[in-house]
């Protein structure tokens, strides 16, 4: 994995250098920067999706977009031009499909924007369609091998009621470690494992308690879980 993300960042720091005169580097250019993240091979192993993540400095704020390359780097495909980041870009185990998380900040509904959701992109064209719609933060998915669902790792769901009331209630805290970078306060909310059926989109509760159980596997047959 780490041959492939160093691959695809020389790639494009080519790209880059190639397309523009050499000069002295400036506070702008920083701007113009491009990162690369997770990698994913395809299953037949002929292309590589991933993340790109750029600046766009007129508004102030991070993008990200997920990619596609064959394996020689010949030729890349932007899959995803969204207004918000996309990102966690997964094939499917018939290679038919790319998943990956994205938020609908264009949705009026303002829990829609709260999180992100996992979206699925026909390889064969198509706009991406969303296939779940939960109340919580997802931090990690795996495909089951047959293809008829998704594990999820996801915080548990926020039931919160904000629709009667715009006071907020404060915090209340009995743990060292309270807080979180990209996460914010933690409280009570442990991280459980889920498992979304595709075809039905149902949405079943694997585990559950006071643990957080992180990090999942599927076994090669897919009836077992190792977490």
């Amino acid at each position: 994995m780490k041959t492939i993300t160093s691959l695809l960042t020389c790639m494009s720091l080519v790209l880059l250098v190639q397309a523009q005169e050499k000069h002295p580097i400036a506070p702008s250019d920083l701007y113009r920067l491009q990162t690369i993240s997770d990698p994913r091979l395809s299953p037949d192993g002929k292309w590589i999706v991933y993340s790109l993540s750029a600046v766009d400095s007129a508004k102030d704020k991070q993008t990200s977009d997920i990619w596609m390359t064959n394996i020689d780097g010949k030729e890349q495909v932007q899959l995803t031009n969204v207004e918000g980041e996309g990102s966690m870009a997964r094939f499917s185990p018939d290679e038919k499909y790319i998943s990956f998380l994205a938020k609908c900040n264009a949705c009026e509904e303002e829990e829609e924007k709260k999180y992100s959701q996992v979206y699925l992109l026909d390889r064969r064209g198509g706009n991406a369609k969303k296939l779940t719609s939960v109340n919580a933060p997802i931090s990690g998915y795996t495909w089951k091998p047959d293809g008829s669902g998704i594990l999820l790792v996801m915080k548990d769901p926020d039931y919160t009621d904000t629709s009667k009331t715009k006071i907020r209630t404060p915090y209340v805290m009995d743990r060292y470690k309270f807080k979180q970078d990209y996460e914010g306060y933690l409280g009570d909310r442990k991280t459980h494992l889920y498992f979304f059926n595709i075809t039905t989109k149902k949405l079943d509760t694997l585990t559950k308690g006071v643990f957080n159980e992180t990090s999942p596997a599927w076994s090669p047959s897919g009836e077992m879980i190792a977490f």
